[in-house]
């Protein structure tokens, strides 16, 4: 088979009792194809966040990331984007929530190489530890590339817990 998002050149000719005939030269492009991964997703540093800053901005955290490399022959147009808790038991130890949380599609914004970003609401969040995140993009084929591998986006510092012990006397 042939593979997706590539040029190729086929030569054809006509053979029959006479002879082969003049060949003829045939160029054309299969379809395009996801695109590849994206960077790994990171908390964005305040230089990144889009500018001019919207009302209510203060309680927005960014997500960052790079585009793929490979659009897969079609122009990167949007980004889905999840979310996963982690949630902090009693003890300290930090696990993932059973699901992801779809934080929406976003459209491409600049050039193909330049960071991208997402608002993350953190009061939309559910009372957690913190989030992993992962992007994947999404072609103007229609094709969505794979999603990146979950990554910490936002970690709580753990709020120390008081406990009283009482001994009781006989």
């Amino acid at each position: 088979g042939l593979a997706g998002n590539t040029a190729y050149a086929f030569r054809v000719w006509a053979l029959s009792e006479a002879g082969p005939g003049p060949a003829t030269e045939i160029l054309g492009r299969s379809a395009p194809v996801a695109p590849s991964a994206c960077g790994t997703a990171r908390a964005a540093d305040p230089s990144e966040a889009p500018r001019p800053a919207s009302p209510g901005a203060e309680g927005l955290l960014h997500v960052a990331w790079a585009p793929p490399l490979d659009s897969g022959g079609a122009a990167v147009v949007a980004y889905r984007v999840w979310l996963r808790p982690l949630f902090r038991d009693r003890f300290g130890d930090i696990f993932p929530a059973d699901g992801w949380l779809g934080l929406g599609i976003f459209e491409h914004q600049g050039g193909p190489t330049e960071t991208q970003t997402a608002p993350l609401a953190i009061d939309a969040l559910p009372r957690c530890a913190g989030c992993l995140c992962s992007v994947a993009a999404l072609n103007a084929a229609g094709h969505t590339g794979p999603s990146t591998p979950p990554a910490p986006v936002l970690l709580r510092a753990a709020t120390p817990q008081v406990t009283s012990i009482h001994e009781l006397s006989a």
